[in-house]
């Protein structure tokens, strides 16, 4: 499978920065509308294609985990987590404090917002078909991920503003459960966590495209995650429902991906969600040093 990208309007001859400008703006909305008729196709055909959700795995059974997980989390353990909180050494806290930022969206979704926008930007007519079935991979999977992080961020944003629940700095005096909706103050921003959410939606696209690192994944994801509770800054109940908006997000956002066969395919055995290519990152750095190798020869002055 690949995305058969087109340049239309790049005949003409451009001259200077500006030309240059205009034949990238055209590459760039010339693809951009490629990609979205394809997805578009593929959505048609995809309706008459059924894959019913398995049993745990369908939206009720996604409540009911959050109902059972959350309100758990908020009746047992928020209301002591502040004082355990404070029984830690200052030196576990700074540990927590340097690996917390892998919860920030910004280092994510910079590198790869721009990097989809310059592969959208390429002249795909002149690849030969090896590097576009490499590339139109690369830019799928690139685009997943991307899109996970953004829109499950999207949400979190908007229940952290419909909740309004205070932050644990304020418990001595407005204790675990105080809520002001409609508030945009950074210290009623506690409910869902953030940094979770984000974190785990990115693992939980690590998950579907490489499959053989889950573990390191999950490890890693938790202990980031955990980090928002050591600085004080979420109560447990606030990291759950993070940690369920960014998989249950991801998941669904994968599954749709495979339905369409964008990037993965459902099995027929299990119903898991499989990536169409194991090997994608290999072929697809192999042809990026080939033609980067190619390029040097040619500015070589000798």
């Amino acid at each position: 499978m690949e995305m058969r990208f087109t340049s239309r309007g790049d005949g003409r001859a451009e001259h200077g920065y500006r030309g240059r400008a205009r034949a990238i703006g055209r590459r760039l909305k010339a693809n951009a509308a490629s990609a979205y008729e394809l997805i578009g196709r593929r959505g048609r055909a995809s309706r008459t294609c059924r894959h019913p959700f398995r049993a745990g795995r369908r939206f009720e059974d996604f409540l009911g985990i959050a109902l059972l997980l959350v309100g758990f989390a908020a009746v047992f353990l928020d209301p002591f987590s502040v004082e355990f909180r404070r029984t830690l050494t200052p030196e576990i806290a700074r540990t927590f404090r340097s690996i917390t930022d892998l919860g920030k969206s910004d280092w994510i979704l910079i590198p790869t917002g721009l990097f989809c926008i310059f592969l959208m930007a390429l002249d795909w007519t002149r690849l030969n078909r090896r590097m576009t079935a490499a590339l139109s991979t690369l830019v799928i999977y690139v685009g997943y991920v991307f899109t996970s992080v953004a829109a499950s961020g999207i949400v979190v944003i908007a229940l952290k503003v419909l909740c309004g629940r205070a932050r644990p700095k304020y418990y001595d005096q407005l204790g675990a459960f105080d809520f002001s909706p409609f508030t945009t103050d950074a210290g009623y921003a506690s409910f869902p966590s953030g940094h979770a959410t984000t974190i785990f939606a990115l693992v939980t696209a690590g998950f579907f495209i490489f499959r053989r690192a889950r573990l390191l994944l999950f490890a890693i994801a938790f202990w980031s995650a955990v980090s928002r509770f050591i600085i004080g800054a979420h109560y447990p109940s606030d990291l759950a429902m993070g940690m369920l908006i960014g998989i249950s997000f991801s998941y669904w956002l994968a599954r749709q991906m495979a339905v369409r066969r964008l990037g993965f395919r459902i099995d027929r055995g299990d119903g898991s969600i499989k990536p169409l290519h194991t090997r994608w990152p290999l072929v697809a750095g192999r042809e990026l040093v080939h033609i980067a190798r190619e390029r040097w020869r040619a500015l070589r002055p000798f």
